[in-house]
């Protein structure tokens, strides 16, 4: 099969798996998240290849030369749209912790738009397709309110790591808090030339969440020092 078309039956799959698992229950949430993943990882097979790693010159002694055909590779595609989603996805595949919704939410997002985005290319005379059209083309109209929602989504994620941590809910919450905050870090330092950008999208996020919460640590001042702590960590360029 045609790797497009991989994608393009994964990223409907994924649709379906989503939409069950809001109507008939969350166990199917994991399948579409794993599927998701696999959709990702076959796009930047697609779009960049993979790393180019001569078998025969591998060596212990050798293994930062090794390795640098690896370190160009991720130079290429570490900010791009696809290593985003992909990075999400192992997060909370590696971490579930009962937050399929909010995970899904991003998820379904990406796996509707870009099914409905190849099928109005492939399928523009389909009867099927024409019969979607109309409510494609009501959410394609409010595109940027709906990728600014999901931005939302992921920062909400990190917030809700933060009161499981505070209640007690064990190592795996504090780690699940770490690496998710690394992700939004490495998002928010990367490439925001595109207002649709991943980057983009969650400046304007956390600035709306800023503007949001000054009230509360105005009213609330000793919760300033572990926030300045934070925020001096997130915001210091890797």
């Amino acid at each position: 099969m045609d790797p497009k078309d991989m994608n393009f039956y994964g990223h409907c799959a994924a649709t379906v798996l989503f939409i069950a698992a809001l109507v008939l229950g969350k166990s199917f949430a994991g399948y579409a998240v794993l599927v998701t993943l696999m959709v990702s990882i076959n796009t930047i097979r697609i779009t960049f290849g993979m790393p180019q790693i001569d078998s025969g010159s591998l060596s212990f002694s050798r293994w930062r030369e090794c390795l640098v055909p690896v370190q160009v590779w991720l130079g290429r595609v570490i900010h791009t749209s696809e290593m985003h989603f992909l990075m999400f996805n192992v997060i909370w595949l590696s971490f579930p912790m009962g937050s399929e919704l909010l995970v899904g939410g991003v998820l379904l997002r990406r796996a509707l738009w870009s099914a409905c985005t190849a099928a109005s290319k492939r399928y523009a005379d389909n009867g099927a397709w024409q019969a979607v059209l109309p409510y494609w083309q009501k959410l394609k109209a409010s595109e940027m309110a709906v990728l600014q929602q999901c931005a939302s989504f992921e920062i909400y994620l990190a917030l809700l790591c933060v009161v499981r941590a505070v209640l007690g809910a064990g190592l795996q919450a504090l780690m699940l808090l770490y690496v998710h905050m690394s992700f939004l870090r490495m998002t928010y330092h990367s490439d925001r030339s595109a207002p649709t950008k991943p980057a983009a999208l969650h400046h304007r996020a956390w600035a709306a969440l800023d503007q949001r919460t000054a009230p509360l640590f105005r009213a609330v001042p000793f919760l300033s020092m572990p926030i300045d702590i934070v925020r001096k960590w997130f915001l210091r360029v890797q």
